[in-house]
């Protein structure tokens, strides 16, 4: 997905930002940032490390932001590339992020990070998270770099969404309001438009599904895996149309796997997904 970039140079210091990529399933995100003398690298969903130094380690630290494909793909090569490259995520991304590799399963290579907790990834420089709505775990993350002068930020929104989905609550802009980044890297997808209201587009959808049942056919949704898939699931099994209905749904196992999941992940979960969790019937 595109990502808007703004940058900062002081006398004294360097801010810069290097994109090796900036979305879509092709390419993924991937920024390498500078704050002073330390790089580190901010996303990593590249399908291919080419573009990364092969001999020089392109960093000291990597975070991840969050566990769809186009964000954290890339990290299982880069560990296996720069194996003594600590990876930082929030506790929830690293209980989802081995689903982008479902044929390894790897162990955990990654350490997690609490919300809101500066961590010291060196003398002059902490890190801290926020959370971002968008999907379980997904990260705001904010790097501060201290001078003798002054302390300099670097916030990434990473993906985001301000309003309350049906497995995450939204990014708190509150928890933001007294920050003033010298960098902020801003997801821009959806830039400055005005969209319908989720829970509107829900009621569109379902009023949808509801005329295709009552017409005797079979629907298919194509979805992400991870994420929407699991909130089409809860919003089918929870809304008052369907509750006690016969409908018999499928769904694929890529999508069953990451329901399981979120099973594991239900104390950490919106109170009303821990009273109705999705019950899945996996295909073939």
């Amino acid at each position: 997905m595109p990502v808007a970039r703004v940058m900062a140079a002081s006398s004294g210091s360097t801010l810069a930002c290097l994109p090796y990529g900036t979305g879509g399933d092709r390419e993924g995100v991937c920024l390498q940032v500078r704050l002073g003398p330390h790089l580190l690298l901010l996303d990593c969903g590249l399908n291919s490390l080419d573009a990364l130094a092969v001999d020089t380690q392109p960093a000291a630290w990597a975070i991840c932001s969050h566990a769809h494909a186009e964000h954290a793909r890339g990290f299982l090569a880069l560990h296996h590339r720069y194996p003594d490259l600590p990876i930082y995520t929030s506790e929830l991304t690293g209980a989802l992020l081995s689903l982008n590799w479902p044929s390894e399963q790897p162990e955990p290579f990654w350490q997690t990070l609490a919300w809101r907790s500066p961590t010291q990834l060196a003398p002059d420089l902490q890190v801290q998270l926020f959370p971002a709505g968008h999907l379980p775990g997904a990260a705001a993350i904010l790097l501060t770099y201290q001078t003798p002068q002054r302390a300099y930020t670097l916030l990434y929104t990473g993906d985001f969404f301000l309003s309350n989905s049906r497995l995450v609550e939204g990014l708190s802009l509150e928890m933001l309001r007294s920050l003033a980044p010298d960098v902020l890297i801003v997801e821009g997808r959806y830039g400055t438009a005005r969209h319908p209201r989720r829970r509107q587009l829900e009621k569109q959808l379902l009023a949808q599904i509801e005329e295709a049942l009552m017409r005797e056919y079979s629907l298919l949704l194509p979805v992400p895996p991870l994420g929407l898939g699991q909130e089409l699931l809860v919003l089918l099994r929870s809304h008052h149309q369907f509750t006690g209905r016969d409908v018999e749904i499928w769904v694929a196992g890529q999508v069953a796997a990451a329901c399981d999941r979120y099973l594991n992940l239900l104390p950490q979960l919106p109170a009303a997904v821990q009273i109705c969790p999705p019950s899945t019937t996996v295909l073939g």
